[in-house]
């Protein structure tokens, strides 16, 4: 099975110098509470990758500031994982009440794919040999928790 791994090369179509050409959209991008962000970062923070780099606002109408956090994957040899999030710069509110503008920062968490496991011949999940791969990117989800 073909090892299948990620490079900041996959990431650049995503994160913009500025200018352009205008990065794509972050894949398969979901806000996050800023507190859960907070406690990723603090529990695995050191198995993150800080990037600097301008990413398209959540409704895709501009580049913003953002410095992003891709994840490394233990199981993989800290290779990185094709996942992480980004924080954007600036964020905020319009409070119509308060009639001013309210600060609220832009976290999202983003997967470059989101993996489907496919089992491999001789995978046994009941003894926890799970070989496989991920039927979208071939990246290897082989898990050994077995005896």
């Amino acid at each position: 099975m073909d090892r299948k791994s990620y490079t900041l090369d996959d990431f650049a179509p995503f994160i913009g110098k500025g200018g352009r050409p205008l990065p794509a959209p972050l894949p398969n991008a979901e806000d996050v509470d800023p507190l859960e962000f907070l406690n990723a970062l603090a529990a695995g923070g050191h198995m993150m990758e800080p990037v600097w780099g301008y990413t398209l606002l959540p409704d895709g109408s501009r580049p913003q500031w953002t410095q992003l956090f891709l994840s490394h994957d233990a199981n993989m040899g800290f290779e990185l994982s094709g996942r992480g999030y980004a924080v954007s710069y600036g964020g905020g509110r319009y409070d119509q009440e308060l009639r001013k503008n309210i600060p609220a920062p832009i976290v999202r968490r983003f997967a470059i794919c989101k993996h489907e496991q496919v089992l491999a011949a001789g995978a046994n999940p009941d003894r926890g040999w799970r070989p496989g791969a991920c039927k979208h990117c071939g990246m290897d989800m082989t898990i050994d928790s077995g005896d």
